[in-house]
């Protein structure tokens, strides 16, 4: 009877472990998502709507700048371009919400949505410090929304780097997402980084610097992209090293 008993026993964890085992090896050695750039007569059109829209401040315009890129995404989904110009968008609707007649509170799934694209886009195209440094700043602004610590100050370390990897862009970047947050926010990002300094001196900077379009700033060079760390999903253990070589 226990002979039995045992061999079920074994049966049944020969069972547990394949299973687990099949799983493990399905996501290990899943394949990356490789980039690939979008040429079809749609995807340029919605990029000349999409330079139209933002050269020319049309807010109003959005919907139909973002409706045709999205489509240009779906028909490629491979295309770093096309996210990142999605993810603009979205930042763009919500940092200028105050020209809508009415700011409904579902205003804030705008972030969302921007991080998720421009994760996409560092994913497919992770030598762009442009793309890590929006990335950054939404992780800011979703901890900002959100009051999660966490975001907050992994986008400020994160994003302090990138401003000395791509200064002409991520300078003002950062910066207004920096500006743009509360003061009981900004007072615990000093208190964080001990002194209150580096972040005085990139709101000043901020304030002076010139805006350039993406059209007109070069990418930059970013830190190593293996030590650029995207928010993973469902952890809140920080990394053991930061892009500053400290958690």
């Amino acid at each position: 009877m226990m002979k039995k008993d045992f061999q079920k026993w074994i049966v049944v964890w020969c069972s547990v472990l394949l299973l687990t085992g099949c799983e493990f090896f399905a996501r290990t050695f899943a394949p990356e998502k490789e980039s690939r750039e979008n040429t079809t007569k749609l995807v340029k059109h919605a990029h000349t709507v999409f330079w139209k829209t933002l050269h020319g401040g049309e807010y109003q315009n959005i919907p139909e700048a973002m409706t045709l890129l999205k489509a240009a995404y779906l028909e490629n989904p491979h295309d770093a371009k096309v996210a990142a110009h999605i993810g603009f968008l979205h930042i763009w609707r919500l940092s200028e919400r105050r020209r809508s007649e009415t700011i409904p509170p579902q205003i804030t799934d705008d972030a969302v949505l921007a991080r998720k694209y421009f994760g996409e886009a560092v994913r497919l195209n992770p030598n762009d410090a442009r793309f890590l440094g929006f990335y950054s700043s939404l992780l800011m602004t979703e901890g900002s929304i959100h009051n999660d610590e966490y975001l907050t100050r992994k986008g400020y370390y994160q994003g302090l780097d990138l401003i000395d990897a791509g200064p002409q862009f991520n300078l003002f970047t950062i910066g207004y997402t920096m500006s743009r947050m509360t003061t009981q926010t900004q007072g615990s990002l000093k208190h964080w980084k001990c002194s209150g300094e580096t972040l005085r001196s990139v709101l000043t900077m901020t304030s002076t610097a010139r805006i350039r379009t993406l059209h007109d700033v070069s990418p930059g060079k970013p830190p190593k992209p293996e030590n650029f760390t995207k928010e993973p999903a469902g952890t809140r253990r920080l990394p053991p090293t930061t892009l500053r070589g400290s958690s």
